[in-house]
């Protein structure tokens, strides 16, 4: 006792003086007190921290295979004669339903080479700025050295590959036909997409060039698909709060019964000059450094609950395989929550170390 009351005689004990005689004491013969909290976080945590892997990599392979289906928009809205009034893009993005919606012009023409060559094409306006979000995988693509702004540039087009194998990868300029208008335009570079000989354009440019005004051919809709596959696993995050939560639980009953216990050894500390403010930080100070040790504990728990889930158990149960999808943001963001509500939960519990009773019970004594 004459240790720890020395440790606090002077003025204004420090924090590290604190905690290096009251604290560690308490963690040299009391381990296993504490390493229950610790394992309560832990759990938790680990289990809370095993679902947003898991979700992250399934819907990461979902997406892909959306990706994957022909590159195709979910909806096309066309208008007769395809024609269609482009005011209609404002409302398809009104809709609830819909994630991205981008207007385009499609049209048949004639691509003439400098040499004279001549290559049935078909025309595909688009805007650049919407089209990876329906079409990820077929993106324009710059020729090397190029400008990347070439892609909103109103004389560029791209080809695909069956465009480029028939006028010629060296061709820089062609002249297109469409009707019985016929306009220069610049090879800019290639779009990954199948099929025929295929140049794709600016929508904008399109409309100016052609004397379309505000008419589009279709309107191509990609549906929110994804966000209703991530609202599936909406129960699995209520399951992260359960989880989160009884190990907050494990805390509070940890820190109220180590309360009880240490009533005395707190109201000693008031009794010898210690603010409440003090005592109090150094409670959150524990329940801090125990809520870090086991949310540090629970990632690592909780990435290989998810790596043993998706590289073992998915192909042994469900006989496919996906790659694992580490949130990382999500995850850190998580631990830091968790981190600062175990602080707060311990300094909930410590109040009840603080209060004019614990004072009144060490004069007594004394």
């Amino acid at each position: 006792m004459r240790g720890h009351a020395a440790a606090v005689i002077a003025p204004r004990p420090r924090g590290w003086d604190l905690w290096r005689a009251f604290s560690w004491p308490q963690w040299r013969l009391h381990p296993w007190r504490h390493a229950v909290a610790v394992l309560a976080i832990m759990l938790g945590v680990g289990l809370a921290l095993a679902v947003h892997p898991i979700n992250a990599s399934a819907l990461a392979e979902f997406s892909a295979a959306v990706r994957g289906v022909n590159g195709e928009p979910d909806v096309r809205l066309r208008g007769p004669l395809d024609r269609l009034d482009a005011r209609w893009l404002d409302r398809a993005l009104a809709h609830p339903q819909v994630r991205a919606a981008m207007p385009v012009i499609e049209a048949q023409g004639v691509a003439v080479t400098p040499d004279g060559h001549r290559v049935p094409v078909r025309l595909l306006g688009v805007d650049a700025l919407v089209w990876p979000a329906l079409q990820p995988d077929a993106g324009l693509r710059v020729r090397e050295g190029g400008d990347r702004l070439d892609v909103l540039a109103p004389d560029a087009v791209f080809g695909n590959p069956a465009a480029q194998a028939a006028l010629g990868t060296a061709t820089d300029t062609v002249e297109l036909q469409v009707g019985l208008q016929g306009h220069r335009w610049r090879v800019a570079g290639q779009v990954a997409l199948p099929g025929g000989p295929l140049l794709v354009a600016d929508v904008a440019a399109l409309q100016d060039r052609l004397g379309w005004g505000d008419q589009v051919s279709r309107l191509a809709i990609r549906q929110v698909s994804l966000n209703i596959f991530d609202r599936s696993f909406a129960v699995t995050y209520w399951l992260q709060a359960v989880a989160i939560g009884m190990g907050l639980m494990g805390v509070s009953a940890s820190f109220s019964a180590q309360v009880l216990v240490r009533r005395r050894e707190f109201g000693l500390l008031r009794h010898l000059g210690l603010s409440r403010a003090q005592v109090l930080g150094l409670v959150a100070a524990e329940g801090a450094l125990w809520t870090v040790l086991g949310a540090v504990a629970g990632l690592a728990l909780g990435l290989a609950v998810s790596a043993v889930l998706v590289h073992v158990v998915n192909p042994q149960s469900f006989h496919w395989t996906m790659e694992l999808a580490v949130p990382v943001g999500r995850l850190a963001a998580l631990v830091l929550a968790v981190v600062a509500a175990g602080t707060l939960t311990a300094w909930a519990s410590g109040r009840l170390a603080v209060r004019r009773e614990a004072v009144l019970a060490v004069r007594e004594e004394a």
